[in-house]
């Protein structure tokens, strides 16, 4: 789960830096393979 992933990195104080870029789950969602190399 998302929520207790972030919630880890919370406690292990772990940092976070944002570019602009964002993410949006949604609950029910399918998911699907990315073609994109990253």
């Amino acid at each position: 789960c998302i929520l207790s992933a972030y919630q880890h990195a919370v406690e292990e104080r772990y940092r976070f830096f944002s570019y602009g870029d964002a993410m949006l789950i949604r609950p029910g969602a399918t998911p699907v393979e990315s073609t994109r190399a990253v």
